[in-house]
């Protein structure tokens, strides 16, 4: 069945669509998704994140990252290929949820709600900026780290882990980029379940925070609408994601193509 309903609150479902093995929320708005996470209903891993294109080849590529991953309570097409080919695939997607645009709509619902929240944040800037805004966040500014240093890499998760139990935050934004955060957010939740601490709602959100706080700029709205974000993304910053967009995009070929294999299509 490609479309499954899951209802969160009587009131309330959230319609997902299955594409390129993942459970995809299909919404023409953020309302029912919103509430959901505010409300606490999910009930599959504790994770939100809002793949693109290049970040469903790296998890096909990737099975132990897609295993981690693919019972995320929330899963967002943030890239509009990916509306493109459910379309073509015949498992339409309403439209694309960006994690940008979910940030700023959660961002704030939770300064009115006074729920806590914990940032990983990129830079001190964004963190401070955010803080000077909501009372109830605390928040880590990592030093540049490597994940082949695992000496850095496990300081960092420490770090987190410890944070987290002290100040126990209703919910956990990690916005590292992939695959950092993807990698931190995993070792998080395995902690907290070693230690039989539940672990909150952990949402993996990459540059959301810093196009939030201006410290990257975001395409303009004609151009997202458009589709072409990705575009205007590789314009402002062309050597880090020349190969993304212009080489690591076509591995995305092979992951079509096993769709198109699926039974039913």
């Amino acid at each position: 069945m490609l479309i499954s309903l899951v209802a969160n609150r009587e009131e309330e479902i959230i319609k997902k669509v299955n594409l390129f093995e993942f459970d995809f929320i299909s919404s023409d708005s953020y309302h029912h998704l919103l509430n959901s996470v505010l409300n606490k209903d999910f009930k599959k891993d504790p994770y939100l994140i809002s793949p693109n294109l290049f970040q469903i080849v790296k998890y096909h590529e990737n099975r132990e990252l897609y295993e981690e991953f693919k019972n995320a309570s929330y899963i967002i097409p943030d890239g509009q290929p990916i509306i493109i080919a459910s379309k073509l695939l015949g498992k339409s997607i309403k439209r694309r949820l960006t994690g940008s645009d979910f940030f700023r709509h959660f961002w704030a619902q939770i300064k009115l709600s006074k729920q806590s929240l914990y940032i990983v944040s990129p830079n001190a800037d964004t963190a401070k900026q955010l803080s000077s805004e909501h009372d109830q966040l605390s928040y880590f500014v990592p030093e540049m780290f490597c994940l082949k240093d695992k000496k850095a890499t496990s300081s960092v998760v420490n770090k987190i882990v410890d944070d987290v139990i002290k100040h126990r935050p209703d919910f956990v934004i990690i916005g590292l980029g992939f695959p950092k955060q993807e990698y931190l957010a995993s070792q998080l939740n395995k902690e907290l379940k070693a230690k039989g601490i539940s672990s909150p709602l952990i949402m993996l959100l990459g540059a959301s925070l810093e196009f939030y706080t201006g410290h990257k700029k975001r395409a303009p709205l004609w151009i997202q609408n458009m589709g072409m974000e990705w575009f205007h993304r590789f314009l402002t910053e062309p050597r880090r994601l020349f190969k993304r967009y212009f080489i690591d995009s076509f591995r995305f070929i092979p992951v079509l193509i096993k769709e198109l294999r699926q039974p039913g299509l």
